[in-house]
């Protein structure tokens, strides 16, 4: 359940690729479609997808089942409900982890800044940059191929 207010509830339906997390609700014909929610009190318009790069993850103090997705540059909060405590902790487990691989994926700049501390105090030429950025590539190209971790099932409605 998505809480965009404490009165609007949305059921949906959470995908998590590497890169964003989709938030799907169904339409009037049972389909599961992309839409943006609007926050009255904030005035917030909350998309339907959420981009890996700037998100945080919170667990709701007054909601065991509950956590936060906040996204820094969107200056945005999401709640989400899931329907067990344990089925929140998978979530949290899943979201958090492919979190952390986005950004060690997508760190080049402090991929050269570690690299360029451990040579020695020359400064680094374009052919030992363009190597660091393949070997990068490369490395990245073989995490890509492990198995993603099993996915916990979808968020369902629930009473509060």
């Amino acid at each position: 359940v998505w809480r965009i207010t404490k009165q609007k509830l949305v059921d949906v339906l959470l995908v998590l690729t590497d890169q964003i997390i989709l938030v799907l609700t169904r339409d009037s014909n049972d389909r599961y479609v992309l839409r943006s929610h609007n926050n009255p009190t904030t005035k917030h318009e909350h998309r339907p997808h959420v981009k890996m790069d700037d998100l945080l993850m919170r667990d709701v103090a007054t909601d065991q089942s509950a956590f936060f997705l906040v996204s820094k540059n969107q200056d945005i909060i999401y709640e989400f409900a899931a329907q067990t405590t344990s089925e929140r902790k998978k979530w949290k487990e899943v979201i958090t982890d492919a979190i952390n691989k986005y950004r060690a994926n997508h760190s080049i700049p402090h991929q050269l800044q570690t690299q360029r501390s451990f040579t020695s105090s020359r400064s680094m030429t374009m052919m030992d940059l363009k190597s660091t950025t393949n070997d990068s590539i490369t490395s990245n190209h073989h995490q890509h191929q492990q198995q993603p971790p099993p996915l916990p099932p979808p968020i369902q409605n629930r009473p509060l």
